[in-house]
């Protein structure tokens, strides 16, 4: 196995590195902290960022090696924009080349969207490709294969949609949070009430996967803890419980 100071070179030998089969811990361990792809990912970032804003944190969350195929890193990144930090998931997706990401013109309506919308701010973009790494950076809320992420992200659609299953949320602002982004796969929103005389209490939980089974087992699972803290609640040893509703 090659040590960190083995993979020095041109950044295409360096992925191929990283992809190959023979790759270990210290490959991995270089794509994930090493100097020159951390300064790549964050130079990615800062490009799509809106004049202003600042990248101050980029901290990796999860990481996936298909040894061979590809290495999937999802981050939690800060910026600093407007005096405010904000937080939001990230992901870069090593490939061997064939079988890149590419936005196709629907995927790039959806990012176009997400701009319009207000949803991707602080950037600009949400999707940036690192050719000479063989890398795809993905920001949330987009993917390609789960278009309506973007509307599942608009305040104004989720409003209007529990307005429709919850009563007491007729008139309630949302603020949505992004619990699990992982484009292609699934994408878990906490939506949580705003401070409001009317708002409801409960926050709304919604799953998007390519599995109906996914989705199904955390309504059972989100039902039945529901209930119990409904039971709780009775006997005054709780909290208020979280709506179990997926979308």
């Amino acid at each position: 196995m090659k040590g960190d100071a083995g993979l020095v070179g041109s950044p295409s030998l360096q992925a191929e590195d990283v992809l190959s089969a023979r790759a270990g811990i210290a490959e991995v361990r270089w794509a994930l902290l090493g100097a020159a792809p951390r300064r790549a990912l964050r130079g990615a970032l800062q490009g799509l960022l809106e004049k202003g804003a600042v990248l101050r944190a980029c901290r990796v969350r999860r990481a996936k090696l298909k040894p061979g195929r590809k290495l999937t890193v999802h981050y939690d990144a800060w910026v600093r924009s407007g005096g405010t930090d904000l937080e939001r998931s990230i992901v870069a997706i090593w490939d061997r080349g064939e079988g890149a990401i590419h936005l196709d013109p629907q995927a790039r309506a959806l990012e176009a969207e997400a701009v319009a919308e207000g949803l991707a701010a602080p950037f600009r973009g949400l999707f940036a490709r690192l050719p000479e790494w063989n890398v795809s950076v993905l920001v949330s809320p987009l993917d390609p294969r789960f278009p309506q992420l973007i509307r599942l992200s608009n305040p104004r659609h989720v409003a209007a949609m529990l307005a429709g299953l919850l009563s007491e949320a007729s008139t309630a602002g949302y603020h949505i949070r992004t619990i699990r982004y992982r484009p292609g796969e699934r994408h878990v929103l906490r939506y949580e009430p705003s401070p409001a005389p009317v708002a409801p209490t409960r926050a709304v939980f919604a799953k998007l996967s390519r599995r109906d089974a996914d989705v199904a087992r955390a309504f059972r699972v989100a039902t039945g803890v529901a209930n119990r803290l409904d039971a709780c609640e009775r006997e005054r040893c709780g909290p208020s419980r979280p709506s179990p509703r997926t979308a």
